[in-house]
């Protein structure tokens, strides 16, 4: 009788672990508030279940950000959270306009700073993520609708008397993040209102 033995020999490969990342989404869910009367808010609705499904069929990034949020998206929101296991950042604000943001990343802090205007406003979210402290920033700056040059009393330091509002507006943002944010990643997100090079890029 003859005994064959094969003998396996399993190499151990030692791989360095992946680096620590976090997906940031920005979007602007129209509120549809002056859409015609017969349109349901330009279909608000079904806009939200689709931009929810396109979450969930990209994997469901770890951080979203939505601008002209109000009471009524966040209302339609809330029962499609659990597709990605969102979690929900928002501080009720009556506004038309808003800021929220879904997240599966821990939210330890957030706060709604006021912009000039009187219409905007900027929402910082502090995050406790893989990569550490991450301060988002959302913001929906001024449009053609209600922008316009400047004044004393519409744009206070830190805004300079010769910006356009949506200018003023991003130096708010800036000054807010040097004065709130605390963690070694800030990003800034949101509906600027603005292509390259005009001057709400050129401040940032």
């Amino acid at each position: 009788t003859t005994t064959s033995t094969t003998t396996s020999t399993t190499t151990s490969a030692t791989t360095a672990p992946a680096p620590a990342t976090i997906r940031i989404v920005s979007q602007n869910l129209l509120h549809g508030l002056f859409c015609a009367p017969d349109t349901a808010q330009c279909q608000l609705a079904e806009r939200v279940g689709l931009f929810m499904r396109q979450l969930q069929e990209a994997g469901c990034p770890e951080v979203v950000t939505v601008q002209e949020a109000n009471a009524a998206t966040v209302a339609l929101i809330e029962p499609l959270l659990d597709a990605c296991g969102y979690g929900l950042v928002w501080d009720g604000d009556p506004g038309m306009d808003r800021e929220l943001v879904l997240t599966v990343v821990t939210a330890v802090d957030s706060r709604r700073i006021p912009l000039a205007g009187g219409v905007r406003s900027a929402y910082i979210v502090r995050l406790d993520s893989e990569l550490g402290g991450v301060d988002l920033v959302s913001a929906h700056l001024a449009s053609a609708r209600d922008n316009r040059a400047c004044d004393p009393a519409t744009c206070p330091p830190p805004c300079d008397a010769a910006d356009e509002l949506r200018a003023c507006q991003v130096r708010q943002v800036l000054q807010a993040v040097g004065e709130l944010a605390s963690s070694d990643i800030v990003a800034l997100a949101g509906d600027f209102n603005a292509m390259p090079g005009q001057p709400a890029y050129q401040l940032v």
